[in-house]
């Protein structure tokens, strides 16, 4: 199964957190897919609350574009987004 990465995702991914970073390192590098609005957030917190310098930013958002397959915002993936939301959890991955 293919995954779709949230913002939060690609943020821990960029931080100096080891356990988060390499978690989300080694989840990003198994691919998957993110939305135009995930590099839109991931970006505003990039730039807003982390005050990262824009060519940083420009550099995190290239890496994903070249690994990651990136799918337009429409009403049929936000309709997608909310069915799997919906869905009850599994309980092996609920912490």
């Amino acid at each position: 199964m293919t995954a779709f990465f949230d913002s939060n995702v690609l943020i821990y991914g960029l931080q100096d957190d080891p356990t988060r970073a390499v978690t989300a390192n080694r989840l990003i590098a198994a691919g998957g897919w993110i939305s135009v609005q995930v590099l839109n957030e991931v970006a505003n917190v990039l730039r807003g609350k982390l005050r990262h310098d824009w060519s940083d930013i420009e550099r995190a958002l290239l890496a994903y574009h070249s690994s990651l397959a990136i799918l337009p915002l429409t009403l049929a993936i936000h309709q997608r987004g909310l069915a799997l939301a919906k869905r009850p959890a599994n309980p092996s991955t609920t912490r």
